[in-house]
This record gives structure tokens, C-alpha cells and sequence, in this order.
């Protein structure tokens, strides 16, 4: 039998019944037998609405502590479970109901001023089954439960890449608890620690952090939004490794600049990062302002914490490495010619860990995944210095890392050029300290488009026009250019190929 998440979730209970494990930001508190009993309810109400075990179930649902208890509740059923992140429109949607053919879609009904329901009855086939959750505390008692599932647990997480589709890593909870367990071991995490859990759960980091907790015995302060306004509330916790990422980072930095006299997190041990670079400056003025730094690692939905931080590693390897491979994790950085390259020489990194997918749901882009000796082609540039951290330096693939999150620039690029007074157009991305990456659109308008030129005269007029094209064309928010530039020719080298590298250049001065 695989390990799964139920069985994780019935341990922990029994090793720490009554020590909280999990806190909102409206108050609600559930201890580890709390939160066993709850997803038990969950798991009976579902089984009531049809879920069964095999079933392969979508559900695009907030950070809240029903979506924790219902990922636990369709393991104990045994479903293959689908994460969609709450940013998904209908584009994402549809595709990825298409490839999966899901039995059942949850959604939270209404969230944050979106119709989830209404928008998963238009993207998914009449057969599937649109569920919107209840509140736990309007469950009813269990009754009727399936006998639990043998499993192993089966998860399909997509993440945007080179292709203007996102695309489905086949996953096991094994996996995850793979990751879960180096990053315990990297950051020392123990039973008196609160983690923070303020980003889309769908995420690969949402397992992670429930996972962690579970098996460290920890809690989770656990918000369905971030902000400056929920520092007060992780003072109270008593938060003491702060996630998740780059933007988070900076917030923090910027509160704690804004209240010098106050330590706004007396006791926490580490801010922990990832999913985005981060200049070397933010880890020094993190530990600066708060007497503790950033403990950061690398890894991606196709293979989480292939390598970490220690905390109490020295400043300049947390500045700016993303740490040592993890345990288990066979990690090289390969030449063009793929030989293995010797520390401080750049080249594509390529892993084999027990923190990796079994492939992408689609078996078409599995050959070109995988190199001739198995290794999984990140895609990514960087190298290992003397000591074996990893220091990674840009990227193979045409893609943009902002906040944490994979944009494929060919998806925007092939959306605008739907314009009809767009010409030309690049899409890059630009180094930001917030966000990691912005998305940069760079456009050539068509010299003939005479009824668009205003938007040339009017930079205002052509963030506006563009801006409101691709939320047309269905595009989510979050992928949209923060930032849009006029030119009148894109550099091109002798064969006529863009030359992005030269427009990071220019736009990142």
C-alpha cells in the first residue's frame, strides 16, 4: 500500500490529538484530531454527492481550512485529484477539464467576487458533476463511509511551460512526502513551530505545508489572503518560519520599515523561499529588520525541494544560492555537449529525485522531458559551486517566474498579436524585487492602422486597449503585462530571430 494523505492525516492525530494544528484568520481553530474528524465529514458529504473512489476530481478552491480538510477527505475516498488554482478563468479551465475528464468539479460556490459554480458549469463537460462545498461547521455527521481507500494517492498539478498550455504532472502523495521531509530536515521544523500558508493551496506548496505540519507535528496559520493586515494575526500565533516567496518577503520588510519599534514577529526563526529569484540585498535587509533572513530552495510542480537552504547556513550561501541538493535528490548541471560540468560552470540543470513526477498526464511531452540517462530537463541555467550549493542563473524555456507562478510568454505574445493594430510583439520578462519577474509587453504598432493612432500618441490609450484584448481573449489577470512598451522594430539577429535577451537587457536598466 502507497502512503497517502488520509493515512498521514489519521498518524498525526493519533500522535497529537488535542495540539492545534490549524488557525484562520476568522478565528476557527482545529486540532489534529479536529481536523481528522472534520475531514471524515467531508469525506461521507462527498461520498453522498457521488465521489467515489477511482474518480478523477477537479476543484479549484481558496486557501481556507475546508480546502485542507476536503484534499484529505478525497484521499480517504481514494479519488485522483485535479488542483486548479482560484486565478483560472475559462481558458485554463476548459483545458485542463478536457484533458482530465473529471467526474466531479468542487468549487466554493461563490469566492471573492467570483462565481466559481457558474464558471465551472461553462468550462467542463455535462457529465461532470459541479459541487459547491459547504461550511464545515453545516456538515453533517458521517455516516455510510466507503471503506478507506488502499491507495496510493494520485494527483494531477499543471503548470504553465513552453507550450501555450499547461501542462499535468502525474503525481503521489510518496512524492510529496518526499519534499516534505527535506524540507523539515533543511529547516529543523518541530512540533512548538507555526508555518504560514498565504498563497494558492493548489499549489504543489499547499500539499507541502499540510504535509509538513503533519508530519512534524506543527501548525499552520493558514489566510485566504495576504497582506500587511495579517501580521497581527501571525504575531498572535506566535508565527515562527514565515513564507512564501519574494513578494511576501518584501511586505514583510516593508511593515517591519514602517513600525521600527515594534517587532511585528518577535520569535520567528526564518522567512522560507522559493518559486521566484530574489536578489541577494533582500536576504541582508530581512535579517536587518527581523534578526533572521531567507531560507530558500529550488524546485517546480514536476519536482518540489531538489534543493534547499540549511537554516544556520553562513549569509552568503542564503544570499545567494538556493542551497545543496536534498536528500535523495541526484542533482547535475550538464553541459550543451551533456557532459557533466565542473563547479562554477554554467549549464542546464537535470535531477532525478524522489520528489519527481512520474511524467505529464499528456505521455507526448514525456521523450523531450527526459534526457538519454533519465534526467529531467528543467530547463533551467546554473551551476554548483565548490561547496555544492546550487546557484541558478536564468532559463532555457521562454518563460516568466512572477510571484511564484510560470507564465509562458508564446501564450500572451500569440493573444495579442490578435490585435489587429499590433505588429510586433515581445513578451519578457523583467527583474523585478517584488514579484521576482514583471511581464513586459513589448509592441510594434502596424504603421497602416490608421484608426489606432491615438495609441500611438497615447501610451495610456494602448495599456487600456491591449489590457481589455486579453481579458477578451479569456486570458487570467495574473498573466496580463504590468508593464507595455512602444517600439519601432524588435531587435533581430541575421536569421531574423527576436532577440529577447538584448530587450531584458534594455528594459531591465
Amino acid at each position: 500500500m502507497g502512503v497517502t494523505l488520509w493515512q498521514v492525516t489519521e498518524e498525526a492525530a493519533a500522535r497529537r490529538p488535542a495540539a492545534v494544528m490549524v488557525g484562520d484568520e476568522h478565528g476557527r481553530r482545529l486540532s489534529f484530531s479536529e481536523f481528522r474528524d472534520a475531514t471524515e465529514q467531508m469525506a461521507s458529504w462527498l461520498a453522498r454527492q457521488g465521489v467515489r473512489g477511482g474518480d478523477t476530481v477537479c476543484w479549484q478552491l481558496p486557501t481556507q481550512i475546508r480546502t485542507l480538510t476536503t484534499m484529505a477527505a478525497l484521499s480517504r475516498l481514494g479519488a485522483v485529484q485535479v488542483p486548479l488554482i482560484p486565478q483560472y478563468r475559462e481558458r485554463e479551465v476548459a483545458f485542463i477539464a478536457g484533458q482530465t475528464r473529471p467526474a466531479a468539479m468542487l468549487v466554493p460556490g461563490s469566492w471573492n467576487g467570483v462565481d466559481y459554480a457558474d464558471l465551472a458549469r461553462r468550462s467542463v463537460e455535462p457529465t461532470a458533476a459541479v459541487i459547491s462545498l459547504p461550511e464545515l461547521a453545516d456538515l453533517p455527521a458521517p455516516a455510510d463511509l466507503p471503506a478507506r481507500s488502499d491507495g496510493p494517492d494520485g494527483w494531477i498539478f499543471f503548470t504553465s511551460g513552453t507550450t501555450g498550455n499547461p501542462r499535468g504532472a502525474v503525481l503521489q502523495t510518496a512524492n510529496f512526502v518526499a519534499a516534505s521531509s527535506g524540507w523539515r530536515e533543511r529547516l529543523g521544523v518541530r512540533p512548538t513551530d507555526c508555518l504560514t500558508l498565504n498563497f494558492p493551496v493548489a499549489h504543489v506548496g499547499g500539499i507541502l505545508n499540510l504535509l509538513l505540519s503533519l508530519l512534524a507535528g506543527s501548525s499552520i496559520a493558514c489566510t485566504e489572503t495576504f497582506g500587511r493586515h495579517v501580521l497581527k494575526l501571525y504575531r498572535e500565533w506566535g508565527v515562527t518560519l514565515a513564507g512564501a516567496g519574494t513578494a511576501h518577503h518584501q511586505i514583510y520588510l516593508e511593515a517591519q520599515r514602517d513600525e521600527p519599534d515594534v517587532r511585528l514577529l518577535p520569535i520567528v526563526r526564518g522567512f522560507i523561499g522559493g518559486g521566484a529569484p530574489k536578489p541577494a540585498s533582500l536576504h541582508y535587509a530581512m535579517k536587518e529588520a527581523f534578526g533572521v533572513g531567507i531560507i530558500s530552495g529550488y524546485g517546480m510542480t514536476e519536482g518540489m525541494v531538489l534543493s534547499m537552504n540549511r537554516l544556520g547556513d553562513e549569509d552568503e550561501k542564503l544570499a545567494r544560492s538556493e542551497g545543496m541538493a536534498g536528500p535523495g535528490v541526484d542533482l547535475r548541471v550538464v553541459s550543451e555537449d551533456g557532459s557533466v560540468c565542473a563547479p562554477n560552470v554554467t549549464g542546464e540543470i537535470r535531477v532525478k529525485s524522489p520528489t519527481q513526477c512520474s511524467g505529464y498526464f499528456d505521455d507526448s511531452l514525456n521523450e523531450a522531458a527526459y534526457d538519454d540517462n533519465g534526467y529531467f530537463r528543467t530547463g533551467d541555467l546554473g551551476f554548483l559551486d565548490e561547496d555544492g550549493y546550487l546557484i541558478v542563473t536564468g532559463r532555457i524555456k521562454d518563460v516568466i517566474l512572477r510571484k511564484g507562478e510560470t507564465i509562458d510568454a508564446k501564450e500572451i505574445e500569440d493573444l495579442l498579436a490578435l490585435h489587429p493594430a499590433v505588429a510586433e510583439i515581445a513578451v519578457v520578462g523583467v527583474p523585478d524585487d517584488e514579484r521576482g519577474e514583471m511581464v513586459c509587453a513589448v509592441v510594434v504598432i502596424r504603421q497602416d492602422a490608421e484608426a489606432h493612432a491615438a495609441m500611438k500618441a497615447d501610451p495610456t490609450q494602448l495599456v487600456t486597449e491591449l489590457s481589455a484584448h486579453l481579458t477578451r481573449q479569456g486570458l487570467m489577470r495574473q498573466k496580463h503585462p504590468e508593464r507595455f512598451e512602444l517600439y519601432s522594430a524588435l531587435p533581430r539577429n541575421a536569421t531574423g530571430k527576436i532577440l529577447k535577451q538584448e530587450l531584458r537587457r534594455q528594459l531591465g536598466r
